[in-house]
This record gives C-alpha cells, structure tokens and sequence, in this order.
C-alpha cells in the first residue's frame, strides 16, 4: 500500500513536470543550447527570448485554466470531461496564435516563429480529435517535443541526440504516470505519441 501511495505520489509530481504546457518551454530551452547560431548569442538575450516564451506559452495560459474554473466555465482542471478539455484547448490556441502574433511585430526569428505555429497547428488537431475521442494530451506533448528534437537532428543537422534520450525517458515516465493515474487507456497514450510527433515534424518541414 506505501509502495502503491509513493508511486501515485511520483506520478503526479511527473504530470506537473511534463503538463503540455511546459512541452514549448523545453523545446526552446534545448534549441538555445544547442549548437544552432541562436545558441551563441549573448546570454542575456537568450534569457529575454526564453522568458517571452515562458510567459506567453506556460504562465498565461497555466493562470488561465483555473480562471475557468473559478467562472465556472468547466468543472475540472484535471481534464476529465469533454467540455473541461474542450474550452481549455480552445482558450490556448488563441493565447498560442497571440504569442505567434506578438513575437512576429518583435521580429523573433523564424525558426522560433514555426516552433510556435507548429505547437499551435498541433494542439488545433489535438483538439478536434479530442471532440470525438480522449487522447492524451500530455503523450502528445512529449510526441511533439520529440518532433521538435528530429527537425533539429535530421533537417538542421544539431546534436541533440543527448536530449533526445532523456526526452524519450521523460515520456515513458509520463505515459506510464498517465496509465498508473487510470487517466488513459494505453491506444490513448499511443496514439498521443503518434499524434504529437507527426502534426509537429511535418509542419516543420513545411513552414
């Protein structure tokens, strides 16, 4: 029973770690150490482009959720009906367009602008297919970090195969969390992994 209540413990403690939200906040922190020209830049001006990130991709929206709830407007931030996906989704689309639209008049660089759009691109997705099934959307989020890492490897030519493993770690830990919190079925977490990994990747080739 201990053993049973530490690793609940540890499962929650992951899902606040790897919450979807925190998926663009790592990409960028892993692109600025990178080899990438951007990753020489003066240190204080990675810390600005990291907290205009951080802000407009992780806090606005995590302070936005619980005002949801606080109105009312879904009965859960832990996701566990339709409608508490649903809206919440809808809300960080908007927020994340936003984003897109303000780091653009800031002439944020474009590769920076598409790991945005594609986020962006991948939660509209995310959110139609949650209309009509549950997915996962934390697997998603670790399918699209690791998307993120496969443009950087394979099309970008950086090394980031360091942080590729420990991403895939991550996402295991957090796949296992989700089934061990009876939270998704194991085609859920499957099929989020597939989900964040291709409606990322492509965009990135693309844009």
């Amino acid at each position: 029973m201990k053993l049973n209540k530490y690793l609940e413990i540890l499962a929650k403690i992951s899902c606040y770690l790897f919450h979807p939200l925190t998926i663009i906040t790592y990409t960028i922190i892993i692109f600025l150490n990178s080899e990438h020209y951007l990753g020489f830049m003066n240190a204080n001006l990675k810390f600005s482009i990291f907290l205009i990130f951080a802000i407009t991709t992780l806090i606005l929206p995590a302070l936005f959720i619980p005002i949801l709830y606080f109105f009312g407007l879904i009965s859960s931030i832990q996701g566990e009906k339709k409608n508490d996906r649903l809206l919440p989704i809808f809300v960080i689309i908007i927020m994340y367009f936003f984003a897109w639209y303000f780091m653009q008049r800031v002439a944020m660089p474009t590769i920076l602008l598409n790991i945005v759009l594609s986020a962006c691109i991948c939660i509209v997705i995310a959110g139609i297919v949650t209309n009509f099934w549950k997915i996962s959307l934390y697997t998603t989020g670790f399918g699209a970090l690791i998307g993120f890492l496969t443009y950087f490897s394979l099309i970008l030519n950086l090394n980031v195969l360091q942080f590729l493993a420990y991403t895939i770690l991550a996402a295991g830990i957090i796949g296992s969390s989700r089934l061990f919190l009876n939270r998704h079925n194991q085609p859920q977490i499957y099929f989020g992994y597939l989900l964040g990994f291709a409606t990322v990747l492509s965009p990135m080739c693309i844009l």
